[in-house]
């Protein structure tokens, strides 16, 4: 209520501030003919002059007078409290005639007063309840004073627009496929529209509220719509489906999946104790998670040589996802000899190692004059004998042997080389007493 007081004594203003001027032209108030268009600054409101008044045109309401769109004068509930649409142009009546706002808001439809000794009115959205300015300054209500609204209409203009949407973009869509869209309701207009769907590629469809796959229809506020189009057959391949909808429209894009050349991993089993000179193959593996043809090497000693998928040997090639690979090459010619091929399938390597049979051999460690890699012999100060550890660094880490099988031990000498504690340096006199290895017997020694 107190809204609306304000806003009738600041039209009082208004009324006051354009006082009639001559009425010999078509409207007054000022004076002007039809068809002219003014800015009222009070009113903040464009106004144009339709031969006998002052029409005001929020909402983009054309004519107060004239019959626009008027098959579609539709009812309005009295009791309704919802907000008045700017995009409708009403009507009320009063006793037996019909009336037109002059200004329309959401929340109040302004009027000239077409009852005498009353300068204007307002009519709120919630209450729909009168409110009218008196020539002597009263506001009266619709107590009978000077008279109720009996009746109300709209006329809307069309809206054709809808609220914003989205379907969203999809990417690594697997080739030649048809993807279907996420599903949006449509809202926002308020009679039917057409909705049509084109694209160059992938004959994209639409379905409205779920029905059949289509090409075009109509659709209505509070439908679905959903899409669909065939993925290309290339990677990275984007396919653009355009959607008119009323005086809207949206792209849709489906790009297929980037193409991926990098595989798992993959492992070739090592081999040792080979015989010389023999072409060995490897294990077969399975390359996996690449989705394009990828190429493949393999290079290294023993003219090493590369299969795929059970073809032909060769030493490059290109290999698809769920291809088998294998390697063959020649050992080497001496005993404990490794040759190694590297494979590469689009940048992830592995290395596969073939190691000739070492022979055994048996070192008398105590005619040793001089260490050997660091290493002389193996000895324990006092009563105590050498131990297994000792013994294996004469073979693995001096000798270059795979493993040590045995050993014997002995005094230790006066006068022969012996290594420090833990490998230590050399020293040209053993110590007396010291129980040191006599003969170690290593194996897969070159």
């Amino acid at each position: 209520m107190g809204f609306i007081r304000i806003f009738l004594a600041f039209m009082v203003l208004v009324f006051c501030a354009t006082a009639a001027q001559t009425a010999m032209a078509d409207c007054a108030n000022p004076v002007a003919e039809e068809g002219v268009m003014v800015y009222n600054t009070n009113l903040k409101t464009m106004q144009f002059c339709n031969g006998t008044s002052w029409v005001s045109m929020v909402g983009g309401i054309s004519s107060s007078n004239s019959e626009f769109l008027s098959t579609k004068w539709e009812t309005v509930d009295l009791s309704d409290t919802a907000n008045f649409d700017t995009l409708c142009e009403y009507r009320f009546q009063i006793g037996a005639s019909w009336h037109r706002p002059v200004v329309v808001t959401i929340s109040t439809l302004l009027f000239d007063a077409p009852i005498a000794d009353w300068k204007f009115g307002a009519i709120e959205a919630t209450s729909k309840d009168e409110y009218w300015y008196r020539n002597d300054g009263n506001i009266a209500t619709t107590s009978g004073t000077p008279a109720p609204v009996a009746a109300m209409q709209k006329n809307c203009l069309d809206d054709v627009e809808p609220d914003a949407f989205t379907f969203n973009d999809v990417t690594n869509a697997t080739q030649d496929t048809v993807i279907t869209s996420n599903t949006v309701t449509i809202t926002g207009i308020n009679m039917p529209v057409t909705v049509s769907i084109s694209g160059a590629e992938g004959t994209p469809e639409l379905s409205i509220n779920g029905g059949p796959w289509v090409t075009s229809g109509m659709i209505v506020s509070g439908q679905t719509l959903q899409l669909r189009v065939t993925s290309g057959t290339g990677f990275s391949n984007i396919r653009t489906s355009v959607m008119s909808i009323g005086s809207a429209s949206a792209e849709w894009n489906v790009t297929t999946e980037a193409a991926d050349g990098a595989p798992d991993a993959f492992t070739f089993t090592d081999l040792t104790g080979q015989a010389f000179n023999t072409l060995l193959t490897s294990n077969t593996v399975t390359i996996t998670g690449i989705n394009a043809g990828t190429p493949v090497s393999v290079s290294g000693d023993g003219s090493p040589e590369i299969s795929i998928n059970g073809g032909v040997w060769v030493t490059s090639g290109t290999i698809e996802d769920g291809q088998s690979l294998q390697i063959r090459l020649t050992s080497g010619n001496a005993y404990a000899v490794t040759r190694v091929a590297t494979v590469d399938v689009g940048g992830i390597t592995d290395g596969w190692s073939v190691k000739t049979v070492g022979q055994t051999q048996a070192y008398n460690v105590n005619s040793q004059t001089g260490c050997i890699n660091g290493y002389c012999n193996c000895h324990t100060s006092g009563s105590g004998s050498p131990n297994a550890a000792k013994a294996t660094t004469i073979c693995v880490n001096q000798r270059g042997c795979e493993a040590m099988s045995s050993f014997t031990t002995a005094n230790g000498p006066i006068g022969k080389k012996q290594c420090g504690w833990n490998g230590g340096g050399c020293f040209t006199n053993g110590w007396a007493g010291n129980k040191i290895c006599n003969t170690v017997t290593c194996t897969g020694c070159p």
